[in-house]
């Protein structure tokens, strides 16, 4: 039985022309398979392929380069999940604060939403946003007696104390926090 379509050989080996769509197999760029947008036919040159292939690939990727084009784009979020049952944090208590030397002034204090995230969206938006010194306190071991884990008197975790820096203020800064009643882990996330 013979499939409909007409088979090319030589350089193009590969490539079925199919009515509408045509399928090309591109040994250069690992061993998937384009689909090619409906109007390319079998009339198109090779050239012309090429051409077209290379203009969606070499599409200018630029970034603002003066102080005064870039867009103030930076904030501050955290998400926490509780390792210990598999899940979000929902209902922990948390608190951001700004740390000048030996004192720290609170800015926000919340409580994580069902998805362990500030219901508000970003802690710092991007107006906010300041070079300088900051700590997250979560308060880990009321959040697992409200869930009913037995803990001892004191907790080995009671409270999570990140300290962090922020250095531009345009960026995006991301403090996750997996913990459980006898560990924590934090990176700086994306």
């Amino acid at each position: 039985m013979r499939r409909k379509g007409l088979r090319c050989a030589g350089a193009t080996a590969g490539v079925l022309f199919n009515g509408a769509q045509m399928l090309h197999h591109q040994p250069n760029r690992g061993a998937g398979v384009a689909f090619y947008q409906p109007f390319m036919r079998a009339s198109m040159t090779r050239s012309q392929e090429r051409a077209y292939w290379n203009a969606r690939r070499n599409v200018p990727h630029t970034l603002p380069t003066s102080q005064h084009e870039r867009q103030p784009m930076g904030h501050l979020s955290t998400h926490v999940l509780d390792t210990m049952h598999g899940c979000a944090a929902a209902g922990m208590q948390v608190t951001l604060q700004r740390v000048q030397g030996q004192h720290a002034t609170t800015l926000k204090a919340f409580t994580l939403n069902a998805d362990g995230r500030h219901d508000g969206g970003a802690l710092l938006d991007a107006p906010a946003m300041a070079v300088g010194l900051y700590r997250l306190v979560f308060a880990v071991a009321p959040y697992f007696r409200a869930r009913g884990v037995t803990l001892p008197q004191p907790a080995f975790i009671d409270q999570v104390l990140l300290d962090f820096g922020i250095a531009d203020a345009a960026a995006h800064y991301h403090v996750p926090l997996l913990v459980s009643p006898w560990a924590y882990s934090t990176y700086r996330g994306s």
